[in-house]
């Protein structure tokens, strides 16, 4: 709903020289006053509905009316990495391309001139870099199994959520969990909705966590413990010779983690 515009109520001009009631010019501004307040009580409550603390456009405003029809076949538009940019070059909708240490994407078909030029004319849009990089991020307390973070402007658990976090310790346990701005705690998951496995990550590791609403778990997208799904490993990749010493990392193999499986006739 949109503020009301305010419309004066008494012409204070005529009133210095009328014969009012005495007293009536203070009613009139309280009057004209609680008005204005009301008004500007209005435009603050709409511009919280729209701007967060940090003067960003709160998440979820814009919608897909709310775009040009440029916009929107940009956006819909497959995105195809190019590269540096080079001119003379044709370029289509949907390139990518780095120039001066910035990605652009090209929004209209064109061939490379004078980068500056064809910038100013619409033909390239830059690429925030804000958009690589994760807002939400914090360091971790509590403990390595139970993490909490503080992160701003964020006041539920929406699908897709991306959280960066700095470990506070190794994970010792295959269900830990991490609370976001006391939201709740919520069990970290990889691959999915896989348990992890101890040290999946450790002490000042930089976490990246995403909401998952359909199991309502953290999703870990950079465990320090792959998987290796059945069969993907065959005999072909483990031939003589193709394993050397150097792929294999001190101490990364321990009795442990060694199957015991007959191969031949053999225990391995």
């Amino acid at each position: 709903m949109q503020p009301t515009k305010f419309t004066q109520n008494y012409d204070y001009s005529e009133e210095l020289t009328s014969t009012d009631v005495p007293g009536s010019h203070g009613a009139h501004l309280d009057t004209d006053i609680a008005e204005i307040k009301a008004v500007l009580d209005a435009v603050i409550d709409n511009l919280a509905i729209i701007q967060r603390d940090d003067t960003l456009l709160r998440n979820a405003v814009v919608h897909p009316d709310s775009l040009t029809t440029a916009t929107k076949a940009l956006i819909a538009s497959d995105w195809t990495p190019r590269g540096l940019w080079v001119t003379l070059t044709a370029y289509v909708v949907g390139d990518v391309i780095e120039n001066s240490n910035a990605s652009y994407v090209c929004a209209v078909a064109h061939t490379a001139g004078t980068f500056a030029t064809d910038h100013t004319a619409g033909k390239w849009v830059v690429l925030d870099s804000s958009i690589l990089t994760v807002e939400k991020w914090g360091i971790a307390a509590g403990t390595a199994n139970a993490m909490t973070v503080t992160v701003t402007d964020l006041e539920s658990y929406p699908s897709g959520q991306l959280i960066g976090v700095r470990a506070v310790g190794a994970n010792s346990v295959v269900a830990p969990t991490i609370n976001v701005n006391g939201l709740g705690a919520i069990t970290i998951v990889k691959f999915g909705n896989a348990a992890l496995v101890a040290n999946d990550y450790v002490t000042g590791q930089e976490l990246f966590l995403r909401y998952n609403t359909t199991n309502t778990k953290f999703e870990l997208l950079n465990p320090r413990v792959a998987m290796i799904a059945d069969g993907a490993v065959d005999t072909t990749q483990l031939a003589d010779g193709a394993v050397e010493a150097a792929k294999i990392e001190t101490g990364a193999v321990t009795s442990t983690k060694i199957a015991y499986e007959t191969v031949n006739g053999c225990h391995w």
